[in-house]
């Protein structure tokens, strides 16, 4: 479980690595410092509203622009052969932090990390559905038709599918009701499955539950904005 202290930490090893000049390690540290900062969020308060004016007070909209940057950086080295790829290998937090941004009323933030997340080193070292999942709100974040593929789920995966028929309803104009009413009705039924296990504890599982959705209700507040 994540504390104050621990994440407090991490931004302080962060500082000194960007002192030293080494942006993986920087990159390391202030990923583990903002999933700190969510899963305080929302294991110790209950409702968004709480937890979303919890973040802002600890300025984490900086830190989530000071990630993407420090991720840009690694993806030029990338480009430019200095580094390898599996220095930003993995969609997930790039998502993650899309929601997490959102959440902060930070649209144009969050809608950099998709774009990221679908950056060809981040991508395609994931599994087809993490691949679809960010092809889908690359979608809704650029107004262009969205219409799911099929992938094959794996374990929890099942869980986040639900958010694939909401990125087809949004971004055809089309009614979005049903498929967040699907997502709700998943939330609690994840939130208490024991097979499964949340490394974050920002999702929710029996084994760390959350007392809110961070991923609907970020995506909600952009639809809105």
């Amino acid at each position: 479980m994540a504390t104050i202290q621990s994440v407090e930490a991490s931004i302080k090893i962060a500082d000194n690595w960007q002192q030293k000049g080494e942006p993986t390690w920087v990159s390391k540290c202030v990923s583990s410092a903002l999933m700190g900062y969510l899963q305080i969020a929302l294991t110790e308060h209950a409702i968004p509203a709480s937890g979303i004016a919890w973040l802002a007070s600890r300025g984490v909209a900086a830190l989530l622009e000071r990630h993407l940057d420090t991720l840009q950086t690694l993806a030029a080295d990338v480009q430019a052969g200095k580094r390898p790829g599996s220095v930003i290998a993995g969609n997930y937090p790039p998502l993650v932090f899309a929601h997490f941004a959102w959440c902060l009323d930070q649209r144009e933030l969050g809608d950099a990390f998709v774009t990221f997340a679908r950056n060809p080193h981040v991508n395609d070292l994931n599994t087809r559905f993490w691949q679809e999942y960010a092809r889908g709100l690359v979608a809704v974040v650029s107004g262009v038709p969205y219409h799911p593929a099929e992938t094959g789920l794996r374990g929890e995966e099942k869980y986040w599918a639900a958010y694939l028929p909401l990125f087809e309803a949004v971004s055809n104009s089309q009614d979005p009701q049903t498929a967040v009413a699907e997502i709700e009705r998943l939330f609690p039924i994840r939130n208490s499955d024991r097979k499964i296990t949340d490394a974050h504890q920002i999702e929710g599982s029996a084994h760390g539950p959350v007392k809110w959705n961070f991923r609907l209700t970020g995506l909600l507040r952009r639809l809105q904005g």
